[in-house]
């Protein structure tokens, strides 16, 4: 999350909104919904593909056995959707 907004610049509104479905690793890229429903692609780095690469492997993992049925690229302990200020607080926390 920290790198992907790092990296792109992305609104943490945006990057709650991203779905597995919105990454497509093939073309270096993501889609997400912002502000006013509007989709923006953007695009992401080599360093970038491999950690979002690791963590769709571990995402998997997490919600395996779980009756999960989000769509949520990022997911709390929970295995729901991590909500906006989920977000910032773990931004927050390892930007300090």
């Amino acid at each position: 999350m920290f790198l992907i907004s790092i990296v792109t610049g992305i609104r943490v509104d945006a990057l709650s909104n991203i779905n597995v479905d919105d990454v497509d690793l093939e073309n270096n890229k993501f889609t997400a919904t912002d502000k006013g429903n509007k989709t923006k692609e953007y695009y992401i780095n080599d360093e970038l593909k491999s950690i979002l690469s690791e963590w769709l492997l571990q995402r998997d993992s997490l919600i395996s056995g779980f009756n999960s049925q989000t769509k949520a690229l990022f997911i709390s302990n929970r295995r729901q959707r991590m909500n906006t200020m989920s977000i910032r607080a773990v931004v927050s926390k390892y930007t300090e």
